[in-house]
């Protein structure tokens, strides 16, 4: 069956993240105390806890924010070397500030848009890119996942966390407002679209490895949330036909 595909964004459109940079900047001060920091943390959780990376594995995290899910895992790995990428300058000056106090020496981080260059990251390939509500600001999602997919090691993991759509009433009004009065590069997706996604763009193994729909978790009224496990292995499993 065709699945819908998601739209992708103009050049002009895409322009508009410098005004998400902006608002990450503004919020990057207080980003791990506000009323809402323990609901980030619960999504970055929820990935690491379906995590596999080896002692001296390589990971890179694609819209890090202030570094917490990084500090966290180089706290249970202390052998891995780490890599966050975000667009706004604000919070990678906090991650950075933060990972020194942890004296963190092997996590780096550095201000990137994905879908526009790679030059701060290393030649080589990575054990596990994270993705953690980060996805719906991609303006062409199908080519950030290749790019991905691309710069994986064989067997290496991709984890998304992402709102969906099939779960949430709310996520798909605000995907509507996003697409037809904000009009801008913000773009929600179901769970199928992303398993179809993934597995476009060359992930053999795709599994929908958790859902949360839960009233008042972690200080939100509601959440509708679905972590995708992708990796590059040749063996298709366990996706969600839902």
């Amino acid at each position: 069956m065709t699945l819908p595909s998601l739209p992708v964004r103009y050049p002009a459109e895409c322009n508009r993240k410098a005004n998400v940079a902006r608002e990450f900047d503004r919020w990057a001060p207080t980003y791990e105390q506000s009323r809402l920091s323990g609901w980030y943390q619960a999504q970055n959780a929820l990935a690491l806890a379906h995590l596999s990376v080896p002692h001296n594995g390589h990971v890179l995290d694609i819209g890090c924010g202030t570094g917490w899910a990084l500090r966290e895992l180089a706290h249970r790995n202390s052998g891995l070397t780490a890599f966050g990428l975000d667009i706004s300058d604000g919070m990678i000056a906090a991650a950075r500030e933060r990972a020194d106090t942890a004296s963190l020496p092997n996590l780096h981080f550095h201000k990137m848009d994905w879908e526009n260059g790679q030059d701060a990251l290393p030649e080589r390939k990575f054990d596990a890119i994270l993705c953690i509500s980060a996805f719906h600001y991609f303006a062409d999602p199908l080519g950030a996942l290749k790019r991905m997919r691309k710069i994986l090691t064989e067997g290496g993991q991709l984890l998304i966390v992402e709102r969906a759509m099939d779960g949430s009433l709310l996520t798909r009004i605000w995907n509507a407002a996003h697409r037809w009065l904000i009009r801008d590069h913000v773009s929600f997706a179901s769970s199928r679209q992303l398993v179809a996604l993934a597995h476009e763009a060359d992930f053999a193994k795709t599994e929908i490895a958790a859902r949360i729909n839960r009233l008042f978790w972690k200080n939100k009224a509601y959440t509708s949330l679905v972590l995708i496990k992708a990796s590059t292995g040749r063996e298709i499993i366990n996706v969600d036909k839902s």
